[in-house]
């Protein structure tokens, strides 16, 4: 017998434990950002909600419009079996398409210093570079 929400479970708790042993390492920063050097759809909404707590809604808009899609999330899911298939993911398409949306609009106006594209600061990029020296020099570069 399956047991039902196992799986969604284990995936929140697996992400938990991500995020604990980053903050663990000392990695303070979003891990998207850090990899790719460039800001996630979710960017700023840490800050947001830490605004909204501190009684200041109008600036948690600011510095991220969809600061309440966690909370619909946290409704929707644990709902789901009670909505029509259909419903949930029209639902979930929406959300996806409106943080996106969002997300590329942020990124193209440039102007908050919440959201960047640097990817010459990501991980990946670095990497890749020092390989590609490495390739073309025959040394790594330091």
């Amino acid at each position: 017998m399956k047991r039902k929400g196992f799986a969604e479970i284990a995936a929140v708790t697996g992400v938990l434990l991500f995020y604990l042993l980053a903050d663990l390492a000392g990695i303070t920063t979003c891990p998207f950002r850090l990899f790719f050097g460039l800001s996630c759809a979710g960017c700023g909404m840490s800050r947001a909600w830490h605004m909204v707590l501190a009684g200041d809604p109008a600036g948690a808009f600011s510095v991220h419009p969809l600061f309440l899609m966690p909370l619909a999330a946290a409704v929707l899911v644990p709902a789901r079996r009670h909505i029509p298939d259909r419903l949930f993911r029209a639902l979930s398409g929406a959300g996806i398409v409106l943080m996106l949306g969002v997300w590329l609009f942020r990124l193209a106006g440039g102007k908050s210093g919440i959201v960047y594209f640097r990817p010459e600061e990501g991980l990946v990029f670095r990497i890749l570079f020092r390989l590609r020296e490495l390739v073309l020099h025959g040394r790594p570069v330091l």
